[in-house]
């Protein structure tokens, strides 16, 4: 496998991955200063949620401080004045651990709702009269108090949290069968190792970016921020463990992190784990020479713990399994301690006490582990803490004296002592990670497990880092004072840096000019072979990425060339050259040649790399998939089963397994095996209703349908079965839309709605459908099948409760853009968007951007109608009421002007120039222009609407001056059109036709001053426009087009330059509109042959191909 950082895609890549790779490399267009997803506000990242529900809530300023203390023990806390919301909200958090505060008022009511629930952890009740709930306490035992005061129920809910701590730290994610998931240890556990590796010159921006995120992220919590501050002041890298075992911030965050296998946030933690381990090392080497000095080598640690008893049959289910330690876990030596932590009260009845016994064979034991007593913060325990990685087998489970017994041992982890074909994959791929390691391989192994999508965005945000970098580099480059070789090696530093951050284009730059200085033969041998194969291979690939499969094959095969003139014995550069290349034909639809290098690759591992299982994996794939294009489809078959056969060494929900499996069942349905194809289409869908990217995956919502859906589909209250098989489908649905396998998601999005439409009794119901039926809609109008996607918006219509203001309002938006961008029917669009500001102005505040985007687009509906005649002053008068009611919303509410209020002015002056009211038009859009000097926030947008709003202006005063004949219309039309100019030539704009008509008229002006010169100079640039323009011209374009020929032709001729005359008068005749036209030009061209000799008028004869 290649592990080299100067490639940011490994050489091999299945013909999945390619798919996917072209589908997610757009999703990420801003640029991050931290990766996705990290640290934010609206997402609980501790391990626990306090809901506290209570009338005054948001009434008391008692209230409001005794909020502020509750946040000293938890951060996260849900308030809620209504009890119905509050019982929504504790539903729909299934997988979350609650402490619920109920007022005594509302005990009564919710108590009763939500004490089966299993996310409820404990229940305190907080009133004024103890007496008065005592009877309730005892009837629902989850309730662990009832509080008169504050202070009492602070405490009481701080020695809860701490003890639902620990029981949480070992069992999450921890014991699994070694058979299924082992894989996704492994890869998660050098991802962790990658990190500890990472250079310490990132430490202090590491350490800047984790303390920046915490204070976001623990901004309303006033404790916790003067700990961080702490943090900033007195952290040193040996205090690491101190801090970990400190109730606070890094704790609470890093240790869920660990054990959620939440990758994101330990990446922001990177500094703070690698100080973790090191110490953590260092100790261990003291702890095991001790433990050697009293000739051990087998240490029994315990870990005491309450377990929910559903969690404790799962891990009797897999006793054989093996336990992984994903979190940094604390134990000790005292068996006794151990039972004290595992003390389970009598009103518990759904815990049991439970007591791990860890038998450690210091000779085998590969993760670091120490006595920390006297680097904790609690330096009173005896405490031994064990790496995150740590791996166990489970020996046994029994039952003694009401206390489970869990034997866990030691996993030898020694590659020579196993056969395994994972363990010595895991070995291998564990040795090619390099001592230091940067971001740039955590990107790299981060896309080796399938994880294509955050990948993409880490590579964006190494891009801004690099920036920088390159920077510096471009400024030190001085093509005048700068030696060639010194030249080269910078152009060739930045176009990698490019090339590393899927910059192909600016890499691109770079290389062709260092293969500009090559030509020179006194400068081709600076870059030697081996730095020109590489180039050449960076070069191949950016054409591809860039869908140049010619550029990109050239490329290649310059670098096979200058490969095989070497003669050299480097597998790796030819396998790297020989898989890239494979792509290239298979892109380029020559499968044979495509086969022949994929062979060539496979032979190369098979012989040189037997251990690259990953790679060999990937290559049996795409040998597949060949066979299939080319409809052997029995081989393909026989490569895809050896593909799927590797793929154990992914992680079990990899997408590479999910698509072999799909490929594998099309190969099937080609042999006519339709058993088998069921069967592997099964797989797939299991594999992905098991994902942990379904199951974990923050999903970005893009629109209140999707959140709608996303939420109803968890409350939708069905039977088990329905409801268990409604959720996995939208799932797979949502899945394949983010994929971008439209069809497939119609498919399931269809299958959801036919679950769900027998119960649509209830209005909870018929909203799922209509968020569904709304879904399909979008789908079908994105493939572009309009029909189907109308009925869908208008079934979605006919069935959606009446109050669901938002639904209506989206059906509506979904049934205006169909008749506006498809059906080209402007009054029915204006009925449906109507009617979706009515729906949503019932529940947005006017000020509300979808509000405001809504009077933006029926304006410009009605704008867009005045194309007509009929009717056309009511279209214009109701354009500008709705353009104007969104001057009124920023007037009233005193809103900053933005790109959207620049876009309404111009819009107004749309109107205004329909109207023939030109000097309304002229002032509004020259109010546009003053909003758009104000506006910073695009660059390159914004010298393009300046250009044609000078260009608008200017066309208006023209004609004011062709109408009135004032010389003030003359004068700024003159100054504004100059200035158009002057932005196009500032900003190397590209030029359009709209400047043949710009000099045309500059001409027109300067001749009706009386300046003929100049008029001939703006006529002659016009002429030079219109030969680099693009034909053919619309009939407006082709009249000023032959006026500018007629008029440049009679200034040339009073200026006695008959050829010019003649050549201008000749092409209008190119543009002949009408006879009375061609008489014109007749006319003047028996001019020019009256005037000139025989001669000169036998050769203008001779080049008319008019006559």
């Amino acid at each position: 496998m290649d592990t080299s950082e100067n490639v940011p895609l490994p050489p091999s890549i299945p013909y999945n991955m390619i798919r996917r790779m072209n589908l997610s490399k757009n999703n990420s267009e801003s640029s991050l200063s931290y990766p996705p997803n990290i640290l934010r506000c609206d997402i609980n990242l501790e391990d626990f949620t306090v809901i506290w529900v209570d009338f005054l809530i948001n009434k008391s300023d008692e209230c409001l401080e005794t909020l502020k203390h509750f946040r000293t023990v938890i951060n996260y806390i849900k308030t809620f004045d209504n009890i119905n919301e509050c019982v929504d909200y504790i539903i729909e958090c299934s997988t979350e651990k609650l402490f619920l505060i109920t007022s005594g008022l509302f005990s009564l009511d919710i108590v009763p709702k939500i004490h089966s629930l299993s996310q409820i952890e404990y229940i305190y009740i907080f009133c004024f009269n103890e007496n008065k709930y005592q009877q309730l306490a005892i009837n629902y035992n989850k309730i662990h108090g009832i509080f008169i005061d504050r202070n009492n129920l602070i405490n009481k809910l701080k020695e809860d949290i701490i003890k639902s701590t620990r029981n949480e730290n070992f069992i999450e994610n921890s014991i699994r069968n070694s058979s299924d998931d082992r894989p996704s240890v492994i890869w998660f556990d050098i991802l962790v190792d990658i990190l500890v590796l990472m250079s310490d010159e990132d430490d202090d921006k590491a350490k800047k970016d984790m303390i920046e995120q915490c204070r976001s992220y623990y901004s309303d919590n006033q404790s916790q921020l003067d700990i961080i501050d702490q943090f900033k002041k007195e952290y040193l890298s040996d205090q690491a463990i101190k801090w970990y075992t400190r109730d606070a911030f890094v704790y609470r965050l890093l240790n869920r992190a660990f054990r959620t296998e939440n990758i994101d946030i330990i990446y922001i933690f990177r500094f703070f784990v690698k100080n973790l381990y090191q110490q953590l090392q260092r100790l261990h080497k003291e702890f095991v020479e001790l433990v050697r000095q009293c000739e051990i080598t087998n240490i029994i640690l315990y870990r005491g713990q309450a377990m929910k008893l559903d969690e404790l049959e799962k891990i009797k289910c897999n006793s054989t399994g093996f336990a992984y330690l994903n979190t940094f876990l604390s134990t000790t030596m005292d068996k006794e301690v151990a039972k004290v932590y595992a003390t389970v009260e009598q009103n518990q009845s759904d815990l049991v006490s439970v007591l791990f016994e860890l038998s450690i064979d210091i000779d085998i034991f590969q993760k670091p582990f120490a006595d920390i007593r006297q680097h904790s913060y609690m330096k009173d325990e005896s405490e031994i803490l064990l790496s995150a990685g740590t791996q166990f087998q489970v020996v046994s489970i029994e039952e003694i004296d009401q206390i489970w017994y869990i034997y866990l041992t030691t996993i030898n982890d020694d590659q020579e002592n196993s056969n395994n074909q994972l363990r010595q994959f895991e070995y291998y791929l564990k040795n090619t990670i390099k001592p230091v390691t940067t971001m740039k391989t955590f990107i790299h192994y981060l896309y080796l497990m399938g994880e294509d999508i955050k990948s993409n965005q880490y590579k964006l945000l190494l891009k801004t880092q690099e920036c920088s970098c390159i920077e510096e580099l471009e400024k030190r480059i001085d093509t005048n004072n700068t030696n060639i070789d010194t030249l080269i090696e910078i152009y060739q530093c930045i176009g990698a840096k490019y090339f590393q951050v899927d910059d192909f284009t600016s890499a691109l730059r770079y290389f062709e000019k260092i293969i500009e200085l090559m030509k020179d033969e006194d400068t081709s041998a600076i870059l030697d072979k081996a730095h020109q194969i590489d180039m050449f291979h960076q070069m191949g690939i950016s054409y591809f990425r860039q869908n140049e499969y010619h550029q990109s094959l050239k490329y290649f095969q310059n670098a096979l060339e200058i490969y095989f003139q070497l003669a050299p014995n480097n597998n790796i550069i030819l396998k790297n050259l020989l898989s890239t290349l494979t792509d290239v034909y298979f892109s380029l639809e020559n499968y044979g040649e495509a086969l022949t290098s994929a062979k060539m690759t496979l032979n190369i591992y098979l012989e040189h790399f037997p251990k690259d299982l990953l790679d060999i994996c990937f290559q049996y794939e795409r040998i597949g998939i060949i066979y299939a294009k080319l409809d052997h489809y029995q081989e393909a078959f026989n490569n895809l089963e050896k593909a799927l056969q590797l793929s154990n060494i992914l992680p079990v929900n990899n997408h590479f397994i999910v698509d072999t499996y799909y490929s594998i069942a099309s190969i099937c349905r080609k042999l006519n095996e339709n058993d088998k194809a069921k069967f592997y289409t099964e797989k797939a869908n299991d594999v992905m209703l098991n994902s942990k990217y379904l199951k974990n995956s923050q999903i970005k919502t893009k629109s209140i349908n999707e959140n709608m859906l996303m939420i109803i589909r968890k409350r939708a209250k069905y039977d088990d079965r329905v409801k268990y098989s409604l959720e996995n489908v939208i799932d797979i649905a949502l899945l394949h839309e983010k994929e971008g396998n439209n069809q497939k998601a119609i498919k399931y999005f269809q299958e959801a709605v036919d679950i769900i439409k027998d119960n649509l009794n209830s209005d909870e119901n018929r909203t799922t459908t209509v968020s569904l039926l709304n879904r399909l809609g979008d789908m079908y109008h994105l493939i572009g099948c309009i029909n189907e996607s109308l009925v869908y918006y208008l079934k979605a219509l006919d069935i959606c409760p009446s109050k669901n203001y938002q639904q209506i309002a989206y059906s509506s938006v979904g049934i205006g853009n169909i008749y506006l961008e498809e059906l080209f029917n402007n009054e029915q669009a204006l009925i449906s968007y109507k009617k979706a500001l009515e729906m949503k102005l019932k529940y947005l505040d006017e000020t509300n951007a979808e509000i405001i985007d809504l009077y933006d687009t029926i304006g410009g509906v009605y704008l867009a109608s005045m194309a007509n005649e009929d009717n056309q002053l009511y279209n214009g008068q109701m354009a500008l009421n709705y353009f104007h009611s969104i001057l009124q919303i920023y007037q009233k509410n005193q809103i900053s002007y933005d790109r959207l209020i620049l876009d309404v002015y111009i819009e107004i002056g749309d109107v205004y120039r329909c109207m023939k009211e030109h000097q309304l038009a002229i002032d509004n859009y020259k109010q546009a222009i003053d909003i758009a000097l104000t506006l910073n926030d695009d660059e390159e947008k914004n010298p393009v609407v300046l250009k044609q709003l000078y260009i608008d202006i200017g066309l208006l005063q023209y004609i004011l001056f062709k109408q009135t004949d004032e010389i003030l219309h003359n004068q700024n039309a003159l100054i504004t059109l100059e200035q158009a100019i002057q932005i196009q030539t500032s900003y190397y704009l590209q030029e359009d036709s709209q400047f043949i008509l710009v000099f045309k008229m500059l001409g027109d002006l300067t001749y009706h001053s009386n300046n003929d010169l100049r008029a001939l100079n703006y006529y002659q640039k016009a002429i030079d426009c219109e030969k680099r323009a693009q034909r053919p011209f619309d009939e407006l374009y082709i009249k000023e087009i032959l006026d500018l020929y007629l008029y440049a032709g009679l200034l040339f001729h009073r200026l006695d330059n008959i050829d010019l005359a003649f050549e201008c008068w000749n092409r209008a005749s190119q543009y002949i509109l009408d006879d009375s036209t061609y008489s014109n030009i007749y006319q003047k061209l028996q001019v020019i042959f009256d005037k000139a000799s025989h001669l000169h008028a036998l050769k203008y004869k001779e080049q008319v191909t008019f006559f």
